[in-house]
């Protein structure tokens, strides 16, 4: 009887141990403001209309699904943003989620924030879509060089300007996949990466197809590592691979064309 009981307390103060200090806050509507540190858990699909779904105004935040990947449908009646960051926020890490904008509405953004201190996106889909004079941002963020952007996914439809990375600072930005589909305006100048400075860009797939499509933009932007990126590219309509303008200089790249094929660059490797 008295060694059942010792297995018992014994038994009880392990799962104690492992409990201690763990709690996630579950979420599973939107709007929503997370105002203090800890797990956020999104537990089922949600949406939100125009506005704001989640905003992060507090550090050391993990905010992911559950399970299955969750989506956040963002922007379904007006321009809107699924995940606002506040500026200067510290330790935000964002994974395993999908952020689908339903309608096309200028302005409407996957993820903003600025000036982020050791800031991680890591397995997060962002779906976004333009239309004739209306853009659309995949993510629009700054960091410190301690911020990642990877294993990400950015799929990109439309008819007029879009950013799937828009004015990334000191990031690094590694092992996704961007996709650019049905882009049919060529008067417009899309950016798959636009207006990067102090980033390194490495070890992405770029599938682009559409008219003028430009992976790599810089308009001012200083001092970018671009290598091991692979890149299938049939735009038309002057898009361009590497555009720089505007006094930007610094930029390395370091590019390998497959012997196999062609001189049709595509693919590139970067």
């Amino acid at each position: 009887m008295k060694k059942n009981f010792e297995f018992i307390l014994i038994f009880c103060t392990i799962i104690g141990i492992y409990s201690q200090g763990y709690s996630a806050t579950f979420i599973n509507t939107l709007p929503y403001t997370i105002t203090n540190s800890g797990e956020y858990v999104i537990t089922q699909d949600c949406s939100i209309g125009s506005g704001t779904g989640i905003i992060i105004n507090a550090d050391n935040v993990t905010l992911k699904g559950s399970g299955d990947r969750k989506a956040i449908n963002y922007a379904a009646n007006g321009s809107g943003i699924a995940i606002q960051i506040s500026q200067g926020r510290r330790n935000v890490l964002i994974k395993n989620l999908t952020l689908n904008q339903e309608n096309i509405f200028k302005n409407s953004k996957g993820i903003d924030g600025s000036s982020l201190i050791a800031f991680t996106a890591d397995d997060v889909r962002i779906n976004i879509k333009s239309g004739v004079s209306k853009s659309a941002y995949g993510f629009d963020v700054s960091g410190d060089s301690n911020s990642h952007i990877r294993n990400c996914t950015v799929n990109i439809s439309g008819e007029s300007r879009f950013y799937g990375i828009d004015r990334p600072t000191n990031l690094k930005i590694h092992d996704c996949t961007f996709t650019v589909d049905n882009h049919s305006n060529p008067s417009q100048y899309p950016y798959v990466i636009y207006n990067p400075n102090n980033t390194e860009i490495y070890n992405n797939r770029f599938d682009i197809n559409g008219a003028k499509v430009n992976v790599f933009g810089s308009w001012g932007g200083d001092n970018n590592l671009i290598h091991g990126n692979v890149i299938h590219y049939s735009s038309t309509h002057g898009g361009r691979i590497i555009l720089i303008n505007g006094g930007a200089d610094g930029s390395e790249c370091q590019r390998k064309i497959d012997p196999l094929r062609q001189p049709n660059f595509d693919p590139f490797f970067f």
